[in-house]
């Protein structure tokens, strides 16, 4: 102990003295003992968000930046009835097989107004009602491969408190009744959520095995901000993935939500299902969208759609990253044209929505569609339609029809169909898009045509396209329909004399510039444009546009290379 002694009679400059050497003394008291007893204490971090740049946007789960002060965050260990493996100690809680929500809840509420981590052993934990994490606490198992939640009797995870993470287990739902069929495994009612490393399904009897759901509803009743799914994955459901929703007519906006690699696959695929229109990711159904990031995601063999948005939600601020779409729309074209089908690798429409690098294989009628405020760069689509099934179903790589918003656009750059069973590309209905450096590669066609610009939805005004074709079957590669105020570039390598066909009494102010046709067949001095009667006289302008023998071709690529190298070589030797 140390006693410090003061005396009554000192004077002024004394005391000052006196009192500066206390200060200094407490000081360095509570110093050493933080230093003794780094585990008593903590001092805390500044957390702050990498910004709001999409492309960065893996690390920037939270829009705000927060400081954490206080004590070591608690654990309490519920043991399954057969666990085999548990952390240092005995466990708080030991469950029986049977209702095994109550032992969680216990653990649960424990942490109330503390916060902390419910850890759950190895095992199966029987579920038949709902958990509830309070604010600031983590329920988490021992990894996917070693946690089962089995969820019954409408049971699943609700999340209404904020900061609430939620992890490393697997989980199974089935036998839900009509009042939760709308619901999910877990569900998201609150902002700062955290989901990582759960694998789940479900049967039939509800909607999704993950869910954000906004709106006025229930116990929140604020806008959902700031939630993050990582390395999660809906496999084989009778039922929707991963699905965003919002009920009510406030607090319809979803904010700040992120999806690192997770999946989607065969949602629905199988009978009994959910519904007819059952996707892999959901992103704007009742609900509308702002900061959503995507990447490396992916969805494969789902009943509908792989990624989906709503077409009249609003959608801001919505980037893709590196994901893939694989095998969705397996159900049949329905005969019944009341009955809406969607069957796209990615369905986007009217909405700030961009794509970056990725790639859509064999979905049954869309790789990508895109409207007003679409942006896709370097995105790939293989194989559109193959599989498909049901008269009157038209593949598309790349469809943009009805893309007329005032102020929106549609931009594709560097983007690629390969062997698409229909259409590479379909744009009409459309202003102000902008198809740059666009490359179809065995085109299947319809109807002995291999792209559409303009036709019988009102045609292009103020448009631009530019296509690189080869080892396509339609005989008409690229055809053009009511084009206004546009211009078409290109080169296409065919031997059909009409590769281009433009057409229609609308047609005004067209320009076709700098078209090469590559060909052994065609003569010289032809273009391979062809000019449709019903346009007007006048209404097109080809500048620029001319035939080359393949063997030309080859020749001048050669002399490129070697004059390429020629230079480098005479630009190393002294």
């Amino acid at each position: 102990m140390i006693v410090f002694r003061c005396v009554a009679d000192m004077d002024t400059n004394d005391r000052n003295k006196k009192r500066l050497i206390l200060g200094l003394s407490g000081f360095i008291i509570v110093m050493v003992i933080i230093a003794a007893a780094p585990g008593i204490f903590f001092l805390g971090e500044i957390v702050k968000p990498e910004g709001d740049n999409p492309r960065s946007a893996e690390e920037n789960t939270s829009a705000t930046s927060e400081i954490r002060i206080g004590f070591p965050e608690r654990t309490v260990v519920v043991a399954s009835s057969r666990y085999k493996t548990m952390p240092a100690g005995d466990p708080d809680y030991v469950c029986d097989g049977v209702d095994d929500q109550i032992e969680i809840r216990q653990a649960l509420d424990s942490l109330a107004g503390e916060g902390g981590t419910v850890l759950l052993t190895d095992g199966t934990f029987n579920c038949s009602g709902i958990l509830r994490p309070h604010a600031e606490t983590t329920l988490r198992g021992s990894g996917s491969g070693g946690t089962l939640l089995n969820f019954s009797n409408d049971g699943r995870i609700q999340v209404e408190a904020e900061s609430v993470t939620i992890g490393d287990f697997s989980m199974k739902g089935m036998g839900y009744s009509s009042s939760a069929m709308w619901y999910s495994l877990i569900l998201i009612r609150a902002s700062n959520t955290t989901v990582r490393n759960v694998t789940g399904t479900a049967d039939h009897t509800v909607q999704a095995v993950f869910q954000i759901l906004g709106g006025d509803t229930g116990v929140y009743r604020r806008e959902i901000r700031n939630v993050t799914f990582r390395n999660c994955s809906a496999l084989y459901p009778r039922c929707g993935g991963f699905y965003l929703t919002a009920w009510g007519n406030d607090h319809k906006t979803i904010r700040n939500v992120t999806f690192i690699d997770c999946q989607a696959i065969g949602c629905a695929r199988e009978e009994p299902r959910f519904g007819e229109y059952d996707v892999g990711f959901d992103f704007a159904e009742l609900n509308d969208i702002e900061n959503l990031t995507v990447i490396r995601c992916r969805a494969e063999e789902c009943l509908e759609s792989g990624f989906h948005f709503e077409y009249d939600r609003v959608k801001k601020n919505c980037v893709l990253i590196d994901c893939v779409s694989t095998n969705n729309g397996r159900k049949p074209y329905p005969q019944d044209r009341s009955i809406q089908y969607f069957g796209a690798g990615y369905y986007a429409p009217e909405g700030d929505v961009t794509f970056i690098n990725c790639t859509s294989e064999a979905n049954s009628q869309y790789g990508f569609f895109s409207t007003d405020g679409g942006k896709l760069y370097g995105c790939v689509d293989r194989s559109c339609g193959d599989g498909a099934s049901g008269a009157g179903i038209r593949p598309t790589s790349f469809y943009g029809v009805s893309t007329d918003s005032p102020g929106a656009t549609l931009v594709l750059e560097d983007c690629r169909s390969v062997e698409s069973r229909g259409y590479a590309l379909w744009i009409d209905d459309a202003t102000y898009v902008r198809v740059d450096n666009f490359t179809m590669t065995g085109t299947g066609g319809i109807d002995d045509v291999g792209a559409v610009f303009g036709g019988a939805f009102g045609g292009c005004q103020y448009c631009s396209v530019g296509i690189n074709a080869s080892e396509c079957k339609p005989s008409t590669i690229l055809y053009i329909e009511d084009a206004r105020d546009s211009l078409v570039t290109g080169r296409f390598v065919t031997d059909s004399p009409h590769a281009l066909t433009v057409s229609g009494s609308k047609t005004s102010g067209l320009e076709i510039r700098g078209v090469t046709i590559v060909s052994n067949t065609l003569p010289r001095g032809s273009t391979g444009i062809a000019i449709h009667q019903s346009v007007p006289d006048g209404a097109v302008t080809i500048e620029g546009c001319r035939v080359l023998p393949a063997d030309k071709v080859v020749g001048a690529l050669l002399w490129g290379i070697a004059t390429q190298i020629a230079s480098c070589v005479q630009g190393v030797l002294p």
